[in-house]
């Protein structure tokens, strides 16, 4: 009878990242070619000319946080490749770290509510995709698992003075491609920096919104970032650090460039504060 055959449905897929098994609610990747116009006196206004640039390849990644069931499924979320990503920006690359990595982190985007942790990642690299798709068929590996929640979840912001009602972390790794003469139009890549900055929505009251200083001038001669760790820490008892938890952090010093409270009749007191941390390499990723 006239049926699709399991090949054509992506459920049947794992999508497999250095080394790892990854389990993602969507993949979308892509093959991108710099070709612009090029203008020329030519005597007709039409276009004649192209300038063709480098080829990369860049893939983009979602999922929820999950939690599994049992030890040992060998497969691991979005939160892992961000985590992973990060500990290699995070120092320094030899010959053999390069040539270990199937991919480098460019952003990432996490959302933390009550519903959950949805995570978002951009990775690129210069080989392309074609052999981290792998059909299940055999090899089939069983799990049961759930996807992470509020109570899973420790959102240290602000020493826990403040009921937190959502946040949203923006990670960005600073990347660039170098093209070399004579060589193809495959970029080599050049990870530069890695930043943070992020929006908290607090529920507080005026009163408790009025005794902040956050925002405070600064004093010439000395610096006083505010001492407050911005960390995400997941439980998870099957944790491969053995910890049982996973943990992002994300710096124990932040400055906030504003925040602003909203009231509106019938619903709770909002303040959103917008941040940015001192993330650097003594953060801890695990």
């Amino acid at each position: 009878m006239p049926i699709l055959t399991s090949n054509y449905i992506a459920s049947w897929y794992l999508v497999y990242l250095n080394g790892k098994y990854r389990l993602l609610e969507s993949w979308n990747e892509s093959l991108q070619q710099e070709v612009n116009n090029k203008q020329m006196i030519q005597g007709d206004i039409g276009t004649h000319i192209m300038d063709i640039g480098g080829v990369y390849y860049s893939a983009s990644l979602t999922s929820p946080i999950i939690i599994m069931g049992q030890p040992g499924t060998g497969l691991y979320d979005v939160f892992d490749i961000v985590l992973e990503g990060l500990s290699v920006a995070q120092n320094p690359i030899t010959d053999e770290i390069a040539n270990s990595l199937d991919y480098i982190l460019e952003d990432s985007t996490i959302t933390i509510n009550p519903e959950g942790i949805n995570v978002s990642a951009n990775i690129v690299n210069s080989i392309g995709w074609a052999n981290q798709k792998e059909y299940f068929g055999d090899n089939y590996t069983d799990f049961v698992g759930r996807t992470a929640r509020f109570y899973d979840t420790i959102f240290n912001f602000m020493g826990g003075t403040f009921l937190i009602k959502s946040a949203d972390l923006n990670i960005k790794v600073e990347t660039d491609k170098i093209y070399f003469i004579g060589q193809s139009q495959i970029p080599t890549y050049t990870i530069k920096g890695y930043t943070v900055e992020g929006k908290a929505t607090l529920v507080t009251t005026p009163e408790s919104y009025d005794a902040q200083v956050l925002i405070n001038l600064q004093t010439p001669g000395v610096h006083f970032p505010i001492n407050r760790e911005v960390s995400l820490q997941v439980q998870d008892q099957y944790s491969d650090n053995g910890l049982g938890y996973r943990k992002l952090n994300l710096g124990e010093f932040m400055e906030v460039p504003s925040i602003s409270l909203d009231l509106k009749p019938n619903q709770t007191i909002e303040a959103t504060v917008n941040f940015k941390t001192y993330f650097r390499r003594s953060s801890y990723l695990g």
